[in-house]
């Protein structure tokens, strides 16, 4: 006989927030909460560590934010901050019904930006195997002035997730542009839709711009996981995870850091400047070429190769022009007397 009964399973763990720059492989900020923590508070923090920790040697101008963070009150503070921002829009929301609707929509006056790419790209196929060229079209429609998005606004004008004057007259929500997704080969069904409050003319670029969000993924959160090991904690503690986590994101910051300088120098020496790491490596391999180190007893000594050949009472025709041109030359150097002198 087999019987069956409900058991309650209780999970606990912890999750990390961060920033991540996809172009240099660098974290920016990070938080860590509960597993069951609301990310969209976090948002106004990570941009004031980002932007502490970018001083005055860069500047962020594009979020691409996960959906997990879509707030419209975040969006709105992001857009105040004179930040651009791109993110995607929830199926159960009225502005993505809005913007799919326009999409399919083809009337004089509409503003709607359409845009195609037909491109050739690596598949793998599904039951496995080598990756094969396929042909790819890509179609895509920017679409300004979505007018359903009631929550993007200041926090002080939503309640209860709805704007608080949303049945009155007057009411009108501030706009917000789209970008939708109506056809790329391998998709069954497109269904994406990106909000941004900037430009959707070229919907093409803001589409290929979101797809860089997939790094963090891929060289961000897989590479701490399986290479730094972020899930392993040495304790289970809350304040045991986020000292790990800082110093797990230090270290990979630390070694980031160095893979970017190692590469800058590499090319600053292809581009033949001598400033370089390698160059000044080098530089000291040909100044210090023709030293020799000799020890007698537990005293040692650098000298010239010809200076070695001048203390064996060998002859040298062309003495290191750096070094002692004569025997007596290098004795009165190290304080000694002259040869066949006195004791």
């Amino acid at each position: 006989m087999l019987g069956v009964k409900s058991v309650q399973e209780l999970r606990v763990g912890y999750k990390l927030i961060w920033a991540y720059a996809p172009q240099v492989g660098l974290p920016l900020a990070l938080a860590v909460d509960g597993a069951h923590a609301d990310e969209r508070p976090f948002v106004d923090g990570l941009l004031d560590q980002a932007e502490g920790v970018l001083g005055g040697r860069a500047k962020i101008d594009r979020l691409l934010i996960d959906r997990g963070y879509l707030s419209g009150p975040g969006l709105w503070a992001i857009h105040q901050r004179g930040l651009t921002f791109v993110i995607p829009a929830r199926s159960n929301e009225h502005v993505y019904g809005e913007a799919r609707s326009l999409a399919g929509m083809d009337r004089p006056g509409l503003p709607v930006h359409r845009q195609s790419r037909t491109e050739t790209v690596a598949v793998r196929p599904k039951e496995g195997g080598p990756a094969k060229m396929r042909r790819r079209v890509t179609e895509v429609v920017g679409i300004e002035d979505c007018q359903t998005f009631e929550t993007y606004a200041p926090a002080t004008e939503v309640r209860d997730g709805q704007h608080k004057d949303k049945f009155k007259k007057h009411f009108k929500p501030n706009p917000i542009n789209a970008v939708v997704l109506t056809r790329q080969d391998g998709r069954d069904e497109p269904t994406l839709v990106l909000l941004t409050n900037g430009p959707v003319s070229a919907p093409l670029a803001v589409l290929d711009a979101y797809d860089q969000r997939s790094r963090i993924e891929n060289q961000g959160n897989r590479t701490l996981k399986q290479d730094w090991f972020l899930e392993r904690p040495p304790q289970r503690s809350r304040k045991g995870v986020q000292i790990h986590a800082h110093f797990v994101l230090l270290a990979f910051a630390l070694c980031q850091g160095y893979r970017l300088w190692e590469a800058a120098q590499i090319a600053a020496e292809e581009a033949g400047q001598s400033s370089t790491l390698g160059e000044y490596v080098r530089l000291l391999q040909r100044q210090n070429r023709d030293r020799v180190l000799a020890f007698v007893g537990e005293h040692y000594g650098i000298y010239f190769a010809s200076e070695l050949a001048f203390l064996l009472g060998r002859r040298v025709k062309e003495p290191n022009p750096r070094g002692a041109q004569t025997l007596e030359a290098l004795l009165n150097r190290l304080g000694l007397p002259p040869p066949h002198g006195p004791p």
